[in-house]
């Protein structure tokens, strides 16, 4: 992380904006050079309920960083002295490239090297500065540049990019060599080819952000196309400032370098399988790298078990810290309902329509535990005579539905009463003793039954049964134990005529068969 002290700090607030607006002439667009751009995956974090052996697809969103993470930058500066207006513009704004980079990449570190011509001794390829994330430092190193030398046109930058490659980077850093300079290199430059020079940055995966600075003095970095293929090559950017521009291409190339997002699994629940319909996408910094997820379920995954998975989206290679990680959650469904029971009952009918029955219902999950099932008809509803079917659902949270049935029985078992009560003769006389003219008014009552059914019998003659009767019939009993027991029509308020052997029995007989007990009529005795 970079040391930022608090002059420092407030010259960076200062310049910013002047600072981002020389960027953003360079790009002819406004970019806000000082701003930190959103960036990271969405969706975060993925939350499924699913089957086992089922899958689905999520839309995958990786809004890659305008610069690229962790990097390691090398300012590689040509020093001869057709260079001095191009230094002094990176010297009095060294402190806003440091910031703005900084602002985006917290862990940004800059090194500062130049080159000059192999003739030039020592100073051909020169370190002032090892990489660092102390921006003091780094400005002491530039602010000491100093130009001189340079016989010939071709300088020796190819041998200093080899030297280059041979850095300190940080492990999981995104390496970025900027070359500064207004002329192409010797090649081979002392010993070291254009080859190799590509070939060692590429073995570290450096990219090079080339300035080819526009002087009257050079032909120009790229006057032999060495620094157009070297971006291209290594994945850069060239640039074609004035020397009052060089601070403004710097921040410009080390923007919006193409990136390659490669997903990786990091953690997965075996039962789990995340794949991608790319191996990699390649975007420009700070646009969008898009893919399709698939997350599957194994066909054997548990039941109810909560899978998890972390997929990790590395920028060029390198980790890009928590923003670009997501999480995956997986809910397996499982296939076995929910057990429900409902019991049969049955319960004494209360009246003609029936009686309320309260039963008891459950359910019970693998993974919800007690449910509450849903019956129909509901406990404690009146249920009719007779059999009703009562069917008793529950569903699990993942979607299974448990049934269970049972029948309600309502029955009548309760006998009905029956009564024979003395009656009036037709005359409409008083009786002179108890129903001394054998006059009798046949009874039947029953919870459930209102039309029970009455029936005479003979207490001197067992095979007599005459019947059925309604309620409220009325007769004319007499007694002849001699004679055949028969029933006639009666006349008038009398109903039947009603000749025994012995006294008269009136049983009631309901709808259900239950039976009543004796109620005796017995016959007057003679006068």
């Amino acid at each position: 992380m970079f040391v930022l002290n608090g002059a420092v700090r407030r010259r960076l607030s200062a310049r910013c904006a002047v600072f981002a607006a020389a960027v953003a002439t360079l790009l002819a667009a406004g970019s806000p050079a000082c701003a930190k751009p959103e960036r990271g995956v969405e969706p975060k974090s993925v939350e499924r309920t699913v089957a086992p052996g089922e899958s689905f697809d999520v839309d995958k969103v990786v809004q890659t960083p305008t610069i690229l993470p962790k990097p390691d930058v090398v300012l590689l500066i040509d020093t001869t002295g057709s260079m001095d207006e191009a230094i002094d513009n990176v010297r009095g704004t060294i402190l806003d490239i440091i910031g703005t980079v900084h602002a985006a990449q917290s862990e940004a570190h800059f090194a500062v090297a130049s080159y000059r011509d192999q003739t030039d001794g020592p100073e051909m390829f020169k370190v002032h500065q090892t990489l660092t994330g102390d921006a003091g430092k780094v400005k002491a190193a530039v602010d000491g540049l100093t130009t001189g030398g340079g016989d010939d046109e071709p300088e020796d930058w190819i041998n200093a990019l080899v030297e280059v490659a041979s850095f300190n980077f940080r492990n999981d850093s995104s390496p970025v060599v900027v070359l500064i300079g207004d002329a192409p290199s010797h090649d081979p430059s002392n010993g070291h080819s254009y080859d190799t020079a590509e070939n060692a940055l590429q073995g570290v995966g450096a990219r090079v952000v080339g300035v080819d600075v526009q002087t009257e003095l050079a032909p120009g970095l790229d006057s032999l196309d060495q620094a157009s293929d070297l971006v291209t090559a290594t994945g850069g950017q060239l640039l074609s400032p004035s020397p009052a521009q060089v601070s403004a291409a710097i921040l410009s190339g080390l923007q919006k370098l193409d990136v390659t997002v490669t997903p990786e699994i990091l953690e997965c629940d075996p039962a789990l399988t995340v794949s991608f319909d790319a191996d990699e996408v390649t975007v420009p910094g700070g646009e969008a790298a898009e893919f399709v997820e698939t997350v599957e379920v194994a066909a054997d995954a548990a039941e109810g078990a909560t899978l998890e998975c972390s997929v990790r989206f590395q920028l060029g290679g390198v980790p890009a810290g928590s923003d670009f990680v997501q999480h995956i959650t997986v809910h397996v469904l499982e296939d076995e309902p929910p057990v429900v029971t409902v019991e049969d009952k049955t319960v004494e009918a209360t009246g003609p329509n029936g009686a309320v029955i309260n039963y008891p219902a459950s359910a019970v999950d693998d993974l919800d535990g007690n449910l509450n099932p849903v019956c129909v008809p509901p406990s404690g509803s009146l249920f009719p005579m007779g059999d009703t079917k009562v069917a008793c659902t529950a569903k699990d949270s993942g979607g299974n539905v448990g049934q269970d049935t049972a029948t309600m029985r309502v029955v009548d078992t309760t006998a009905p009463t029956a009564t024979c009560t003395p009656g009036g003769n037709p005359a409409d006389n008083p009786p002179k003793s108890d129903n001394p003219d054998g006059f009798y008014v046949l009874g039947g009552k029953d919870l459930v039954d209102p039309d029970v059914e009455l029936y005479i019998r003979d207490t001197g003659d067992p095979a007599v049964n005459f019947g059925p009767y309604p309620a409220g019939t009325t007769i004319k009993l007499t007694q002849a134990p001699g004679a055949e027991p028969q029933v006639k029509p009666g006349t008038g308020v009398v109903d039947y005529k009603v000749r025994l052997r012995g006294d008269a029995q009136i049983v009631a007989v309901d709808a259900s068969d239950n039976t009543s007990t004796v109620a005796t009529c017995h016959v007057p005795p003679k006068p």
